[in-house]
């Protein structure tokens, strides 16, 4: 009799797991377009947020570097140029642009399958 009890209730959370899924399957259904602009407006805010955000850290490298700058001429009597040599070029490469580019792409498509 116990064993009939245990497999009821298991059966009856089952179900009750069930119908939360399609409850929850169900909402999202009917509410679809709610949540695609919902979703683009966040993603938009984002994108926004961080360029908006963007001449701030800038000004934070810019100090920074300025300050290595500066302690690697007291410290060592290095000229600009000299440092410039020792840091690189700096910018990005073709192949590290093609790399951002193709993730991005993959991140952005690949959700949509």
């Amino acid at each position: 009799m116990a064993g009939f009890r245990q497999e009821t209730r298991a059966s009856i959370k089952n179900l009750e797991i069930q119908m939360g899924q399609i409850a929850t399957r169900n909402a999202f259904e009917r509410h679809r377009v709610v949540f695609t602009v919902g979703t683009s407006i966040a993603s938009v805010a984002t994108a926004w947020t961080g360029y908006s955000l963007r001449p701030f850290h800038d000004e934070k490298v810019e100090q920074r570097l300025e300050s290595i700058e500066k302690a690697m001429k007291h410290k060592h009597n290095l000229e600009h140029s000299e440092i410039k040599d020792i840091v690189g070029p700096g910018g990005l490469s073709v192949p590290t642009c093609a790399a951002i580019v193709a993730t991005t792409l993959v991140i952005g498509t690949v959700p949509s399958f």
